[in-house]
């Protein structure tokens, strides 16, 4: 039995929760982007998302979404531009691949991206607070 299955939209710019054993939706909210990548879990209960830019416009962003033990969208954040390293602060591109959260206990998540306004890519990395889940589903 799952607890709870996340899936995002590509189309809708949306994240939905749906229950494990039912498959009832149980919240869906805009991410004001084209979410690009498999979002990212860490023990903390923060769901890791980068989105991208669409043809409706959208951002470009990363975003920390409270799940878990219960939904708090007080808790919620979004980053629309990286703030240390070379030429900071500056615009994200548009993200691809996953969202990827070490589970050696350093909470250390990474991101990339190629920016087709600028001709480049990078990898970002930020400290998440909290090692990956190692069981996104359990029996119980």
């Amino acid at each position: 039995m799952c607890g709870v299955v996340y899936a995002t939209d590509f189309y809708s710019d949306r994240l939905f929760a749906f229950d494990g054993t039912s498959g009832v939706q149980k919240f869906a909210i805009g991410v004001g982007g084209k979410p690009c990548q498999a979002p990212g879990l860490n023990g903390n209960g923060m769901l890791f998302l980068a989105t991208s830019k669409d043809d409706e416009g959208g951002t470009r962003g990363v975003h920390g979404v409270k799940v878990s033990p219960s939904q708090d969208f007080n808790l919620d954040w979004v980053a629309t531009q990286y703030t240390a390293g070379p030429g900071a602060p500056g615009d994200f591109g548009d993200f691809f691949g996953g969202v990827l959260v070490r589970a050696d206990g350093s909470g250390t998540t990474y991101v990339a991206d190629a920016n087709p306004d600028t001709d480049t890519g990078a990898v970002y990395k930020f400290t998440s607070g909290a090692h990956r889940l190692a069981l996104v589903c359990r029996r119980q």
